[in-house]
């Protein structure tokens, strides 16, 4: 999103609501004002799923800070900023977050109302659970031709099935996909006939314990990153052909809040050295699947592909089904602490239909998205706590994303 003309504010804290015209597009925040003063003839929300105070706006370019920043803090020429109300810090100030008309209670089925896609081709990954299947069905819902692809093709088949009857379009099968197996990806990309429009790389495992692929590499980076980077790299022609014919073809990457716990270690991604933590193997392969947007967006945006990160919050799926009771209770103190509050599943889908079919997304990559919106970025130090829907500048790093990338290329031996 561009702005030629940013709007400047003319009042600061000791500036009082009468202060300000009735046609001036600005806020009436003062220093001792609660983030939820409006005034009645603007337009504006502040909310968000954890009840922190980020602006949600329609078509107007405001700030919103807490009762403890300092005036200063709003920059004129900035139209937004987002404050963490817990720190009383600025979590991040950027001029161009995109915004849609999604929030962290919009559904599946709200974002895709009143589209038509009828001709796109789709493929999403881990389709027979959770936020996979939501996706799928929305998908088909809207008329979008859905490819399922899925470890177990017989569960595959029944979901195929389900939304087929219950969505009306018969457009929908499942294909089988092993993403920690190369050579069932390799067959998968092989088998691909025609242009595709749309790739969701949604599937994902968390492993309480260290698992390694036959090459020896730890289970959630093989699967979570390298499974779908090998699957983009091998479906890239067909990303082209979707792009030439619908002027864009799309990359979702669904990642987590969790990628707050670990960079990617380069020194010793596969866990050889230091001791396995499931925490930071898992959260250092959400940060890799981030990174992967922003480099696949900057080799592939020429051929019309753009590819944006999606944290679908807090959701209760199959995904924790192995997690040990230390696990769970760990989920269980950060929710009592409003850290995150849970979705349903149809919700946690949201975003990911956001970043594949809203408009704001098109053309542009190499975003995170939270809540249906993009998401601030914060310091690599910050907590996880009071930080929650922000993305840490290591998931977004353009050096990172391309020394991630040429990594992945040697891991995988691709030229």
């Amino acid at each position: 999103m561009s702005h030629t003309s940013p709007i400047h504010a003319a009042f600061d804290a000791t500036s009082t609501p009468t202060d300000v015209g009735p046609d001036q597009k600005l806020t009436t925040f003062d220093a001792t004002s609660a983030a939820a003063a409006v005034v009645a003839d603007l337009n504006l929300a502040v909310s968000d799923a954890i009840s922190t105070p980020v602006a949600v706006v329609a078509d107007l370019s405001l700030a919103v800070s807490d009762a403890t920043s300092a005036a200063a803090d709003v920059n004129a020429g900035l139209l937004h900023t987002a404050f963490n109300a817990a720190a009383s810090t600025p979590v991040a100030v950027g001029a161009d977050l995109i915004r849609t008309a999604f929030d962290a209670t919009s559904t599946a089925a709200d974002v895709v109302t009143g589209l038509n896609l009828a001709g796109l081709r789709a493929v999403v990954t881990g389709a027979t659970s959770g936020l996979g299947r939501e996706t799928a069905r929305a998908l088909a819902s809207a008329g979008a031709d859905v490819t399922l692809a899925v470890r177990n093709t017989a569960a595959g088949k029944g979901v195929a099935d389900a939304i087929a009857t219950s969505t009306g379009n018969r457009a929908v099968r499942a294909a089988h996909l092993e993403l920690a197996d190369l050579a069932t990806v390799a067959r998968f990309t092989a088998s691909w006939d025609g242009p595709l429009h749309l790739l969701i790389n949604n599937a994902g495992v968390m492993r309480p314990t260290l698992g390694r692929t036959p090459q020896g590499w730890e289970l959630q980076f093989a699967t979570n990153h390298l499974g779908h980077f090998t699957l983009a790299l091998g479906l890239h022609d067909a990303l082209t052909a979707g792009a030439n014919d619908r002027g864009t073809a799309r990359i979702v990457a669904v990642t987590s809040g969790a990628h707050m716990y670990s960079s990617v270690v380069f020194d010793d991604i596969h866990f050889t050295r230091r001791a396995y933590d499931p925490q930071l193997a898992y959260g250092q392969s959400k940060t890799a699947n981030s990174l992967f947007a922003v480099e696949a967006t900057r080799r592939w945006s020429a051929d019309g592909i753009v590819a944006n990160a999606v944290n679908p919050g807090g959701v209760s799926t199959g995904l924790q089904r192995d997690f040990t009771q230390d696990m769970k209770d760990h989920l269980d103190r950060l929710e009592a602490a409003g850290v995150f509050a849970y979705k349903t599943i149809e919700q946690g889908a949201a975003t990911t239909l956001v970043a594949a079919t809203a408009p704001e997304f098109a053309h542009n990559g190499g975003h995170y998205l939270d809540d249906g919106n993009e998401a601030a970025t914060v310091p690599d130090d910050v907590d996880l706590a009071g930080n929650s829907h922000a993305v840490k500048r290591w998931a977004r790093d353009g050096a990172t994303a391309r020394r991630l990338w040429e990594v992945s290329l040697d891991l995988i031996r691709q030229p």
